[in-house]
């Protein structure tokens, strides 16, 4: 039937009322344009593929732990003989590795740290721990100009030059540093009164740069000064800096890269540098949980439906529910509140079931007389997209039914059904037959 003409008003041929027609769309009323907002993509995964993921995870902390266990055997060892060769180093206990990255100076993407600063030239030695900024301004980083790429704009600096210092206190010294900077343009980084980097032109995005070698020597437990000179010459401007450190690799670390080799030996050095990165290495991956994505129906909430006259939606009518054409006698289009299934209304599951239902003729009808179609040339209804008044009617109407009812009993199996018509005598006869009685007998060839 053509279901489509009663958009606009009652079909003047087909038996379809227009609350037929939008009882149909109000099934798909809840669904979401693609593109509107909607995520319209989905995760397909399954019990096993998370097993799967599980099992890795276990294995890759069943690794980490055991390197751990080994560094940390090789470093209380190392330790205990250190404290009899330099019995004046005060030393900490050895500790197992833990989680790398612990942050020492935020940066000011989450949360603006307060900074000393000036804009005037200071003295020379601004960037020591002894200077006094006492008379500087205080501001929450980052400095410079809204509009400038990357930046996190919390205090307004637009001339050419602009200096900052903090302090921040240390526990414990950690084994690897890690600067992350936004900069436009020129910048001079210094900690406890030594530069430790500098960097030209400028950057659209925060960047992490290793400084270990240059600072981590210079770190120390309890007060710490970091100072950072950011110069202008032009267009946007701006200047945040970060740390974090590596606290997996404490100050044990510092003591083996300046006494190891005389205390442990080549060999057994070598063997806790390899170690320490491979633990680094693997603690360095994080795991992620990947799937294969899929289109999918997003809905937006249980919408509404009404009967537009003409088709026009400034002309609603009626409000209508979801419901089958009335010409099929169906049963009600009832949308259980307990499918289960969440992010949808359950309203497009109710109606597939309905057009795969063994209750309901029609799909089945439908599809036997397509593939009979693709076997003879022609369907037993000769128009195989109109079963309604405007289509032909069946040729054979008692074996369109009784194919359909066996397409039904096969568990709609098509495969079943091809086999079924290929095996029978009608398919195995030949559609040629020069005889003058046959052709005034069948001239269009319809008897079977």
């Amino acid at each position: 039937m053509t279901i489509g003409c009663a958009r606009c008003h009652d079909h003047k041929i087909d038996p379809v009322a227009q609350k037929d027609y939008y009882s149909m769309l109000a099934f798909f009323s809840d669904v979401s344009p693609h593109g509107g907002g909607a995520a319209n993509h989905v995760a397909i995964s399954t019990a096993a593929d998370r097993a799967a993921f599980d099992r890795m995870v276990a294995e890759k902390k069943a690794r980490e732990d055991d390197l751990a266990d080994q560094i940390l055997a090789i470093e209380k060892s190392f330790l205990a003989m250190l404290k009899k060769a330099h019995p004046e180093l005060e030393l900490k206990p050895a500790r197992k590795p833990g989680a790398a990255n612990g942050v020492v100076l935020a940066d000011s993407r989450k949360t603006g740290q307060e900074w000393e600063y000036t804009i005037e030239r200071p003295a020379d030695h601004w960037f020591q721990i002894a200077f006094d900024d006492s008379k500087w301004k205080k501001g929450p980083g980052g400095f410079g100009t809204k509009g400038t790429p990357g930046s996190v704009v919390r205090t307004e600096w637009r001339t050419r030059d602009i200096w900052l210092r903090k302090d921040f206190g240390l526990e414990e010294i950690p084994g690897k540093l890690t600067l992350h900077i936004h900069h436009d343009e020129d910048a001079e980084i210094y900690l406890n009164g030594k530069q430790i980097a500098s960097f030209r032109h400028y950057v659209g995005q925060y960047k992490t740069v290793d400084v270990t070698a240059a600072a981590v020597d210079l770190l120390q437990t309890g007060r710490n000064t970091i100072a950072v000179h950011c110069r202008q010459t032009g267009g946007g401007q701006y200047i945040d800096v970060g740390l974090t450190g590596d606290f997996s690799q404490t100050g044990t670390s510092a003591l083996a890269r300046k006494f190891g080799k005389e205390i442990l030996g080549e060999e057994t050095l070598n063997k806790w540098m390899m170690l320490r990165g491979e633990l680094t290495k693997s603690q360095a991956v994080k795991p992620e949980f990947r799937t294969e994505m899929a289109m999918a129906v997003a809905e937006r909430g249980r919408n509404k439906m009404w009967i537009l006259g003409r088709g026009s939606p400034a002309m609603k009518g009626k409000e209508v529910d979801p419901a089958f054409p009335g010409i099929l006698n169906p049963p009600a289009a009832d949308v259980p509140d307990g499918y289960g299934v969440s992010g949808t209304s359950g309203r497009r599951r109710r109606l597939a079931e309905w057009i795969a239902s063994p209750a309901n003729p029609m799909t089945a009808r439908v599809m036997a007389n397509r593939i009979w179609q693709h076997h003879f040339g022609r369907g037993l209804v000769r128009t195989t997209s109109d079963f309604g008044f405007q289509g032909q009617a069946p040729t054979h109407p008692e074996l369109l039914d009784w194919l359909t009812e066996s397409f039904v009993t096969n568990g709609w199996s098509i495969k079943a059904l091809h086999r079924q018509i290929m095996l029978s005598q009608t398919y195995q006869l030949s559609s040629l037959d020069e005889s003058q009685e046959a052709l005034l007998t069948d001239p269009d060839n319809v008897y079977l």
